[in-house]
C-alpha cells in the first residue's frame, strides 16, 4: 500500500482456526519509515457460516483484531472481505484505522493442511470422495453443514 513517501507492506504468517478465530503473527513494513514498522497477532473471525459460504464460492465480509507486540499492545479493529478464487485459495481485502488514515491491503489466502497417504494414493473405494478428504477439517464440517443445512 502506498504511504506518503514510501510504501506500507503487510505481511501475514501461517493462520490456525481455533473456536471459530483465524490466529497467527502478523509485519507492517513501512519504507522508508523504518520507526513505524509494527508486529503483533491477528484474530480474524470466521463463523462456521461464513467458512460454508467461502468453500461453496460466496464472497465473505468478516472481522477481526491486530494487537502490536510492543508498544503497549495496542488493539486495533480490522474489517475484512473474503473473495474466494476456488475451494483453496482466494483474495482478502482488509482494511484498519492507523491514526487518521486508513490502510488498505489486499493479500491472497489459502487454507492448507497436511495431505495424508489415502489423500496422495486414490483407491477405486475412495476416488470419489478424494477431493473432500483432501480438504482441511473446517472445510469438509463446513460442507457438510452447508449440505445438510441449505
Amino acid at each position: 500500500m502506498p504511504v506518503a513517501g514510501g510504501q506500507a507492506t503487510l505481511t501475514i504468517g501461517p493462520l490456525v482456526r481455533a473456536g471459530g478465530v483465524y490466529s497467527g503473527d502478523y509485519k507492517v513494513s513501512v519504507a522508508p519509515y523504518f520507526f513505524k514498522n509494527e508486529k503483533g497477532r491477528l484474530a480474524i473471525v470466521v463463523s462456521d457460516e461464513s467458512l460454508a459460504g467461502m468453500v461453496m464460492g460466496k464472497t465473505e465480509a468478516i472481522i477481526g483484531t491486530a494487537t502490536t507486540s510492543g508498544k503497549g499492545g495496542e488493539t486495533r479493529h480490522i474489517d475484512a472481505t473474503a473473495t474466494p478464487l476456488d475451494i483453496n485459495h482466494g483474495t482478502l481485502k482488509l482494511w484498519f484505522a492507523a491514526g487518521e488514515r486508513k490502510m488498505i491491503f489486499e493479500p491472497a489466502y489459502h487454507f492448507a493442511e497436511k495431505e495424508t497417504a489415502a489423500a496422495t494414493r486414490p483407491t477405486e473405494t475412495n476416488r470419489a470422495s478424494n477431493l473432500q478428504s483432501g480438504l482441511p477439517a473446517a472445510h469438509r464440517d463446513a460442507l457438510d453443514t452447508a449440505s445438510t443445512h441449505p
